[in-house]
């Protein structure tokens, strides 16, 4: 499911829904996966602190 990552990443969002009288009824939960986008942060931050310190400068 997470593609060989360790861990699954998610960004979760709340959204709460009213009834016509205003008052929370439910609530909608929408779970985004985003453990390839934290998977490939990871990647590059590793590789920038691999760089030589002259080129981690300039970043």
């Amino acid at each position: 499911m997470t593609g060989g990552a360790e861990f699954m990443y998610q960004n979760v969002t709340f959204i709460p829904l009213f009834a016509a009288d205003g008052e929370v009824t439910h609530i909608c939960m929408i779970v985004y996966d985003v453990t390839d986008t934290a998977v490939h942060k990871q990647g590059l931050q590793k590789r920038i602190r691999n760089w030589p310190f002259s080129v981690r400068q300039m970043v």
